[in-house]
């Protein structure tokens, strides 16, 4: 029995970390349709943010939080929204995936170039050891602290969504932006107030997790991934359940981590696999209908298609550019030569399937892994 309830404390405490991160993710998408594969990268940055501030400048914890929270978090969601996803309004679903995609991967390589990839970690708020027992549990303030931080947040995206101006008009744009529009609403206004929501909400989320991990800029931005799995659960809208997804795949992870015996297959590798499992699992159950962005089905892209001449015209300078560029191989470089050659064919394999087909896939990379 006390093996369980440490169990339960310790998943319960996980949850209230990532459900706060799926809310974010859930506020954004439901006010302007696009899932922010970069929200992630969002926490990581505020969570080094933080540690500039606090660890290596001395700001106070309290000046730090607001600074970051309330200064830095909210404006760069605002010029996100600004400046690159209003631009989307009217694209496809597969260009809005693709710009999170790559922002992901900018934001990690913006945080290795201003941050230096070197070991970083992080005292947590009330110390490592301060806290008290709970029927001989130890449980530390700051886990206290995550758990009080998860239920503030729940409460304040209540007032805000059902108590305010905005809020109202931010439900009525998931609806039917248009509809709202016309009805007085002002649908950019909100979609501007979210992403700076939303970005708070993830940096608060990289500042909590700070405490119990090294800041790394990767595995930090991947991390968080662990919160679209509870996102999906609440299936993109309904931020209670979300709130109880998160619960569920965080006590399933530390149950499995205390019962589980360690093989081959179920081992660590398998628990912490265990959110995207779950998210796999929830992508195949969960109907269609329900993932498809809102408002208006037409789109103002054209791709004209190919031609011929201009295809092989193409296809005759890379040819003779490769044929070129033989003689000057050496074997120091032959290896990075073909690495190049090989990364292109992948990439070409993106041509019928997102340029044509319109389907996105992120995981052409692991099949080429596995062949």
């Amino acid at each position: 029995m006390h093996d369980f309830l440490s169990f339960t404390i310790t998943g319960v405490v996980a949850a209230a970390v990532f459900a706060i991160g799926a809310s974010g993710l859930v506020l954004t998408y439901t006010t302007t349709g696009i899932f922010n594969f970069s929200h992630g990268a969002i926490g990581m940055l505020g969570a080094f943010a933080y540690w500039q501030l606090r660890f290596d400048w001395g700001v106070p914890a309290p000046i730090a939080l607001v600074l970051v929270l309330l200064v830095i978090a909210p404006i760069f969601g605002a010029l996100l929204e600004l400046v690159i996803f209003r631009g989307l309004q009217g694209t496809t679903d597969a260009v809005r995936l693709v710009v999170t995609v790559s922002m992901l991967f900018s934001m990690i390589g913006l945080a290795n170039w201003i941050w230096k990839p070197v070991a970083r970690s992080a005292t947590p708020f009330f110390g490592r050891s301060s806290g008290f027992d709970l029927g001989g549990i130890p449980i530390r303030w700051f886990e206290v602290l995550q758990l009080l931080c998860a239920a503030a947040v729940a409460l304040m995206l209540r007032f805000v969504l059902y108590k305010t101006r905005i809020g109202v008009a931010m439900r009525a744009t998931v609806d039917d932006r248009p509809l709202a529009a016309l009805n007085g609403a002002r649908p950019d206004r909100a979609a501007l107030f979210a992403w700076g929501l939303g970005a708070s909400l993830a940096a608060l989320t990289g500042i909590l997790l700070l405490g119990n991990s090294s800041l790394d800029a990767t595995a930090f931005s991947l991390l968080v991934v662990n919160s679209y799995a509870a996102a999906m659960i609440g299936r993109l809208r309904n931020l209670p359940l979300t709130f109880i997804g998160a619960l569920l795949i965080q006590l399933a992870a530390s149950y499995l981590q205390g019962y589980l015996p360690d093989n081959r297959y179920f081992g660590p590798s398998f628990i912490s696999a265990l959110p995207i499992i779950v998210l796999f699992v929830v992508l195949l159950v969960l109907p269609t209908s329900r993932l498809k962005s809102h408002g208006a089905s037409r789109t103002r892209e054209f791709f004209p298609m190919p031609q011929w001449r201009g295809t092989l015209t193409f296809a005759f300078i890379v040819t003779a550019g490769a044929a070129l560029s033989v003689p000057l191989i050496t074997g120091a470089n032959a290896l990075s030569a073909s690495k190049m050659f090989a990364l292109a064919i992948i990439a070409l394999s993106l041509v019928p399937l997102i340029g044509l087909g319109g389907q996105v896939s992120l995981c052409q990379f692991t099949l080429a892994r596995i062949g």
